[in-house]
């Protein structure tokens, strides 16, 4: 079986979810699904998938579509959720189409406390594209590469949807909301990147 990573909390909660809390630390120990809404302003909006790290502000959630297919990984403060969900049909559905879709849980090694840090640190290393969610805009403003990253700020190296760079953005670290990489839109971004720099067609 696939192992998740997370930072130990003798606290962690044994018993039926009560709160927001417990029932990531319960798709965390037991690598079940899960549904978290975030967006406030569209109540419709969500996203399926498992825990795969844990701190006591911050959670880094494998994602997983309604499609049964994994779609990439988010880091995001706890404090935004303001939903879960757990063994509703839809979840049902999912899980049944993942498990036929030979899918398996993401391994994310946990760097600690940081988790935001954690995940910036990899995706730079690892030179993944990301997308950002600033001031938790409820959006994505930010795509691309990370180019440089000190304890303050992110540089990131902009791309477009056709894996074209259009410039660089300094953001704070503090400001970011959300990040996600390995997702099938940074996916495909990516590999239009990777193609025009190979063929030197970058615009």
């Amino acid at each position: 079986m696939v192992k998740n990573y997370r930072i130990q909390n003798a606290n962690a909660p044994k018993e039926q979810p009560g709160d927001i809390a417990s029932f990531l630390w319960m798709s965390l120990d037991s690598h079940k699904i899960i549904t978290l809404f975030t967006n406030d302003l569209d109540p419709n909006q969500f996203t399926c998938g498992i825990v795969a790290a844990l701190s006591e502000t911050g959670v880094v959630f494998s994602r997983i579509d309604v499609y049964g297919s994994n779609d990439g990984i988010a880091c995001l403060p706890v404090d935004i959720i303001y939903r879960v969900e757990a063994d509703t049909p839809l979840i049902q559905r999912v899980a049944t189409l993942w498990k036929l879709n030979g899918e398996e849980n993401t391994v994310y090694e946990s760097s600690g406390n940081e988790l935001l840090r954690g995940f910036l640190k990899q995706a730079f290393s690892a030179q993944k594209v990301v997308s950002m969610e600033i001031m938790d805009s409820r959006r994505y403003d930010v795509c691309g590469l990370i180019g440089k990253l000190d304890e303050t700020f992110v540089n990131v190296n902009l791309l477009d949807g056709n894996g074209n760079p259009t410039g660089t953005s300094l953001v704070l670290i503090e400001s970011i909301t959300q990040v996600v990489m390995d997702a099938k839109e940074e996916h495909t971004i990516q590999r239009l990147y990777e193609y025009q720099k190979r063929v030197g067609n970058l615009t």
